[in-house]
């Protein structure tokens, strides 16, 4: 909620270090089987949060250019941290539930991309 654009691209370089960490990851298979999904659900919970302002400071309309990357850098890092359980079923044995998963891969067709797509 800080209006300065500065605080914020700091913010996003901050989240973008988190997640090359892996704080902002799921945890390692070994400590996962000893804490349950408790600490699995705290790291999701955490990510959605930071992927829902990342999105938004995006999407703004009146914003600078400038450190934009920095914003988009940081969203690609948490969503490729999390990329491996956006499949329901992995994120449901990853954290008990797959609707807590901050990233969710809904397939219908294989070949959905191609689909009506004339780009292609």
């Amino acid at each position: 909620q800080d209006v300065s654009w500065t605080r914020r691209v700091t913010g996003a370089m901050a989240i973008s270090d988190l997640a090359a960490k892996e704080i902002l990851a799921p945890p390692p298979q070994g400590l996962n089987s000893n804490d349950g999904p408790g600490r699995a659900r705290k790291r999701a919970q955490a990510t959605r949060l930071a992927l829902s302002s990342l999105t938004w400071l995006v999407a703004k309309t009146r914003i600078r250019w400038s450190g934009k990357s920095e914003v988009v850098k940081a969203a690609v890092e948490l969503a490729n941290a999390w990329m491996p359980y956006a499949e329901s079923s992995k994120a449901k044995h990853l954290l008990g539930d797959p609707m807590l998963a901050p990233l969710s891969l809904q397939k219908e067709n294989e070949k959905d991309l191609f689909l009506g797509d004339s780009y292609f």
